[in-house]
C-alpha cells in the first residue's frame, strides 16, 4: 500500500499546535479546529507567530517530521529536526564526488539538462494551447534547444551555470505572455529578488523558500548533506543541494502553482 506523506502548513498568527494523544491540534481561541494523526505528516511549516508546544516539536523530532519556520513573508528563520538520519555511506560518497572536479561537473550538467527539457516542454505545451504564443515562444525554445546540446558537452562549472543563467533570463523575458491576461505586464515585468517587485516574483520567492526547506528535509531521512550540492556555488548556511534539485522542478511549478485565471491552464 503506498503511504501518502503530507504537509501542514500553518498561517494564521493566533493558532497554537497542541500534541492530542496521537494526533497534532490545532486550536484556535480555545477551540480545536483541526486534528492530523502524526503517522501521515512529513512536514510542519509555519509562518509569522504561530504558537507550537515544546509537546509537538518533541514528537515531531521523534518521528522525522521536519517542522519549518518563517517569517510573516515566507523568508526562512529555522528547522527544527530530530537525529541525524540516513546513510553515512552515501554521505561519504557526495563528499568523494564533490571534491572531484569531474564528477561534480557531470551532476551539475544533469541538473542543467533536467531544467532545459522540462522548460522546453512547458512552452512547447502553450504554444500548443496558444497559437498567439508562438511568434515570441519559438525563439525561447530555439535557445533552449541549442543550450541542451551545448550542455551534453560542457567546459567547466563556469560554463554549466553561463548557460542556466542565459536560459532562464530568456525563459523570463515571455513570462508574462503566459499569464494569458492583459494586465499580465503589470503583475511581472522580469524576474526580481530581495525584495521582488511585483506580485508574481512576491508568490515566485514564497514557493521557491518553502520548497528549499522542503527539499532539504527530504535529504536529511536519506542521508545526503543538503549543503553540498554541485550547480550552485557551495557556501555557509546555503542549501546548495536543495537549489539543485530545484532547478529541475522550476518550469512546472511555476505554471502548476499560479491558479488557472493567471495561467489560462485547465
Amino acid at each position: 500500500m503506498r503511504r501518502l506523506l503530507n504537509t501542514l502548513y500553518v498561517t494564521n498568527p493566533d493558532a497554537l499546535l497542541r500534541k492530542k494523544d496521537d494526533a497534532l491540534s490545532v486550536v484556535l481561541d480555545e477551540e480545536q479546529i483541526m486534528s492530523v494523526p502524526f503517522h501521515v505528516l512529513e512536514g510542519v511549516v509555519l509562518f509569522g507567530h504561530v504558537g507550537c508546544s515544546m509537546a509537538v516539536l518533541a514528537t515531531c523530532a521523534d518521528r522525522g517530521i521536519g517542522v519549518v519556520l518563517l517569517d510573516e513573508r515566507g523568508r526562512f528563520k529555522a528547522r527544527v529536526e530530530g537525529p541525524v538520519r540516513g546513510s553515512v555511506l552515501l554521505r561519504k560518497e557526495q563528499y568523494r564526488r564533490a571534491s572531484d572536479e569531474e564528477g561534480s561537473l557531470h551532476l551539475a550538467t544533469r541538473f542543467l539538462q533536467a531544467k532545459l527539457h522540462n522548460s522546453s516542454t512547458v512552452l512547447k505545451h502553450y504554444v500548443r494551447g496558444y497559437p498567439d504564443l508562438r511568434e515570441s515562444a519559438i525563439p525561447v525554445l530555439d535557445v533552449l534547444g541549442a543550450a541542451l546540446e551545448r550542455a551534453s558537452e560542457p567546459r567547466s562549472l563556469q560554463d554549466v551555470r553561463g548557460i542556466e543563467g542565459d536560459c532562464a533570463r530568456r525563459y523570463f523575458s515571455i513570462f508574462a505572455k503566459l499569464l494569458r491576461i492583459e494586465s499580465g505586464d503589470k503583475l511581472f515585468a522580469g524576474r526580481s529578488r530581495r525584495p521582488p517587485k511585483d506580485p508574481v516574483n512576491a508568490a515566485l520567492s514564497l514557493l521557491y523558500s518553502i520548497l528549499s526547506r522542503e527539499l532539504a528535509t527530504a535529504c536529511e531521512p536519506v542521508g545526503p548533506d543538503p549543503q553540498l550540492g554541485c550547480l550552485h556555488a557551495r557556501r555557509p548556511g546555503r542549501a546548495s543541494l536543495a537549489l539543485d534539485l530545484i532547478e529541475e522542478l522550476r518550469a512546472r511549478m511555476l505554471i502548476g502553482s499560479l491558479p488557472p485565471s493567471l495561467t489560462g491552464v485547465r
